[in-house]
């Protein structure tokens, strides 16, 4: 993330060489999934709005929260190198609300590879509200 802070670099690694870091990072999807995703960072300013999400991150002002007062179910993958169990577990801190945690033997891409499961689990999530 703190290479993504600078100008221009990390749109410029990650077109290099016909986006191999991203094929890299895409390993293991449907080469149908991965074709959609270069032709839409290939799209005039797409890329680098996907990095100004992360350049984002490290930028934000200190936040006073205040509780979220709906109920929450909050689904994760325990094998997501982006989202460490730390962070996960604190957000029920957040919470003035009926809360359920759900942890799933799957990583930051869950929705790409579990997909049927995560809609079974949304959809009873739903009913139960």
């Amino acid at each position: 993330m703190h290479l993504f802070q600078h100008k221009f670099i990390p749109e410029f690694i990650l077109r290099f060489r016909h986006y191999r870091a991203l094929r890299k990072l895409w390993q293991g999807f449907p080469q149908y999934n991965i074709n959609a995703y270069l032709n839409l960072f290939s799209e005039k300013g797409a890329l680098t709005g996907a990095v100004n999400w992360y350049r984002a991150l490290l930028q934000l002002p200190q936040i006073d929260y205040t509780p979220v007062k709906v109920p929450t179910t909050f689904i994760w993958g325990n094998q997501d190198l982006a989202i460490a169990r730390a962070g996960v577990m604190k957000n029920k801190d957040y919470l003035a609300a009926p809360y359920k945690f759900i942890e799933l033997n799957a990583g930051h891409w869950f929705m790409e590879f579990n997909q049927a499961e995560i809609c079974d689990l949304i959809l009873q999530s739903l009913k139960l509200k």
